[in-house]
């Protein structure tokens, strides 16, 4: 009985990774209409210039960690971005905005195009959220795949304070 369980643990683990990883694919080869489409209502210079240093003053960073297990191993989850504020800008805005970039950017990478050193928002796999917090927005990218994670949270190491 222990093994079959086990078995069926196995196999149901091995079939969650899969979905994961095709669906990851797939949102790496994003076609020109979808990325449009994403980008849509979003200035030209809002599209072009790099949407972190750039357009937004990145005040500080830092890599985002979870423990786990019994021992409570620290394990980087991604990044974190305090951004200064703009006038007239929210942070679902904001949030829109960096999707719009990620998806460039994976479009990009879908053609062969190296992806961008100093732009975390070029890193496969991430996710985005943003939120107001005392006068400034809190920009995260996390990841649920390690390496990602780890590319994400080796960012904010090289690039902090």
């Amino acid at each position: 009985m222990k093994r079959s369980l086990s078995s069926v643990c196995g196999c149901m683990l091995f079939g969650a990774l899969g979905c994961a990883s095709l669906g990851s694919h797939a949102d790496h080869s994003m076609t020109a209409s979808q990325v449009e489409d994403s980008c849509d209502g979003l200035d030209s210079t809002v599209r072009e210039q790099r949407l972190l240093g750039d357009q937004f003053e990145v005040r500080s960073s830092r890599a985002l960690y979870t423990r786990s297990g019994k021992q409570m191993t620290r394990r980087p989850v991604g990044v974190q971005f305090s951004v200064a504020p703009r006038r007239g800008i929210d942070s679902v805005w904001l949030e829109r905005a960096a999707r719009c970039h990620m998806n460039q950017h994976a479009a990009a990478a879908a053609r062969g195009e190296p992806a961008s050193a100093d732009d975390p928002l070029s890193i496969e796999g991430a996710e985005v959220r943003v939120r107001d917090s005392q006068g400034y927005y809190i920009l995260q990218l996390t990841s649920r795949h390690p390496a990602t994670a780890r590319r994400l949270a080796e960012y904010a190491d090289q690039h902090s304070d």
